[in-house]
């Protein structure tokens, strides 16, 4: 899956769900833990989503 790709699902997701749980990304997406944290911190960089820990 190519990385717009990923980054669309994820907001579309984030979107949908109104959060997301970065333990279920790797699966969805089927990729590593560290490509979605990375894909995380990106659009989190573009303020196009808010990261927080713990669900908070």
């Amino acid at each position: 899956m190519l990385r717009s790709d990923r980054y669309a699902r994820i907001l579309e997701h984030a979107s949908a769900r109104g959060s997301v749980d970065v333990r279920e990304l790797p699966g969805l997406l089927d990729v590593s833990s560290a490509t979605v944290r990375r894909d995380l911190e990106h659009l989190s960089g573009q303020h196009l989503l808010r990261r927080t820990r713990g669900g908070g």
